[in-house]
């Protein structure tokens, strides 16, 4: 499975759309299967992933829909809240997210075809061409944002 990563190990203030669209749109695209996207609180890149059409997207702090948001929604990219969620636990939330496979029940795929019929295209469950453009690729910890866990 490919997936990419989506933030900065800066220390400085950044802003979070630069990092997460570029990852929405790899993911959309399919030049990668799945995304990991974190930011202080985790809903500025919940916010900035959602306007991707094709991202399914959520801000996770528990292992119950880690695994459940892809098993049955087919979620491709996992937000997380570096101030939130310690580095135990976002380990455990990546891993499960990355181990998880979609169901492919015939009532997730109705559901999922209603969502990209919302978003004005066919959903696909097969990858779609190159994204153009830079995917950010730099592995972080929460305590890049200053977290201590």
């Amino acid at each position: 499975m490919k997936y990419s990563t989506s933030a900065t190990a800066s220390r400085n203030r950044t802003m979070t759309i630069h990092y997460v669209v570029p990852l929405a749109r790899a993911v959309a695209f399919g030049e990668v299967d799945r995304g990991i996207a974190i930011c202080g609180s985790g809903v500025g890149a919940c916010i900035a992933a959602k306007k991707a059409a094709g991202v399914r997207e959520c801000l996770i702090d528990e292992c119950f829909s880690a695994r459940q948001g892809v098993e049955d929604d087919d979620m491709n990219v996992i937000c997380l809240g570096g101030h939130v969620v310690g580095n135990a636990l976002a380990s455990e939330l990546v891993r499960i997210f990355l181990e998880a496979r979609f169901s492919g029940s015939e009532r997730h795929r109705r559901r999922l075809a209603k969502v990209a019929r919302l978003e004005g295209k066919t959903w696909n469950p097969e990858p779609q061409p190159p994204a153009r453009g830079v995917v950010q690729d730099t592995p972080i910890s929460c305590s890049d944002y200053g977290h201590k866990s």
